[in-house]
């Protein structure tokens, strides 16, 4: 299952410097143009190079010069009441494929994992490797199991829709310095520390694929005070975004579910809507919503995504499953490791 989270800018602070790293993509660009934007590491490198040096060569005049700009440009905002301003009912934040540049990825999280502290369980993910199962037409298979052997036993891990699976052996609990197993079938491939450092480890198995023709697609979605723009954004566009979907994929077999929480403290935790092929009913799911309650920061993530899994997913080869979380705050301290 592939999951896919976005969150409000609204309680965020600094991590709306994530947005300009995926070179400030518009919020209606599709997922597409977001990848495109997040593009490489080296990319993104140079990017961060870039602007260190123009930073070290900014003098004191020059700082100086670009507040009184801005605060020149806020004057003029106050002054002028048709000034531009910011428009409620978008979805207030652009999401970037974090494999597409997992060093940088790795690299924050890290960091965040250090200013948390104890509250979040240790966890080390920098020696992933990705494994490619392709068939014999050189297209990538989807739902192909990989079993991961070692140190700490095997291990099931399962090819996205794409044929790539990502595989963590720190996180497995495996020692990747005495190497691990990677099993497809009959077809053995012996992974060690030296291996990590390169592109995907390649595998091809017997017979031609397809893309799936059937795709469940569950939105997860905060609905707690601070996420009215965004349950605004999604109940006017939902039916759009279907909508070009099936332009772009005129065969796939659609299926939509629903999640929406608040907090265990509000008038409800989860309210849960399993799969429909009606996008009409999905969109009514969605203006029966309202944004309401919180209260404190974190809220019931984790009962949410609970709920999520005990959906009537379907299964097979045929299907890519997707679940997609929407939300602006973690859960709770005592429910960040569940």
């Amino acid at each position: 299952m592939l999951v896919a989270a976005s969150c409000s800018s609204d309680d965020w602070g600094d991590e709306s410097a994530v947005t300009a790293d995926t070179a400030a993509a518009d919020t209606s660009a599709d997922a597409g143009d977001v990848r495109d934007a997040a593009g490489s590491s080296a990319a993104l490198e140079a990017v961060e190079s870039e602007a260190m040096v123009e930073d070290a060569a900014m003098t004191d005049a020059d700082e100086e010069a670009a507040v009184s700009e801005d605060s020149a440009e806020i004057e003029d905002a106050i002054e002028e009441p048709d000034a531009p301003r910011p428009r409620a009912g978008l979805l207030s934040a652009a999401d970037i494929d974090d494999n597409l540049n997992f060093a940088w990825f790795d690299r924050i999280s890290s960091d965040w994992r250090v200013e948390q502290g104890q509250r979040i369980p240790p966890f080390d993910l920098s020696d992933r490797f990705e494994v490619q199962i392709n068939g014999s037409n050189g297209v990538g298979i989807g739902n192909i199991e990989l079993v991961v052997d070692g140190t700490a036993g095997a291990h099931r891990v399962v090819t996205n829709s794409a044929g790539r699976a990502y595989v963590y052996p720190s996180w497995l609990g495996h020692d990747v310095a005495q190497g691990v197993l990677v099993t497809v079938g009959d077809t053995e491939v012996q992974v060690g520390a030296e291996d990590l450092t390169g592109g995907p480890i390649e595998i091809t198995i017997d017979g031609d694929t397809t893309p799936p023709s059937q795709l469940d697609i569950a939105l997860v979605l905060d609905v707690t005070g601070s996420m009215s723009d965004e349950l605004r954004y999604l109940t006017v566009e939902f039916e759009a975004i279907v909508n070009r979907l099936r332009v772009d994929y005129s065969n796939v077999d659609m299926r939509f579910a629903l999640v929406v929480y608040r907090d265990t403290s509000d008038d409800f935790v989860t309210r849960s809507f399993d799969f429909t092929g009606d996008v009409g009913e999905m969109t009514e799911w969605l203006q029966d919503q309202n944004a309401n309650g919180g209260g404190d920061f974190p809220e019931a993530m984790d009962a949410a995504m609970r709920e999520a899994e005990e959906f009537s997913w379907r299964t097979g080869d045929d299907v890519a499953r997707v679940l997609i979380l929407n939300a602006d705050a973690p859960p709770h301290d005592a429910d960040i490791a569940a």
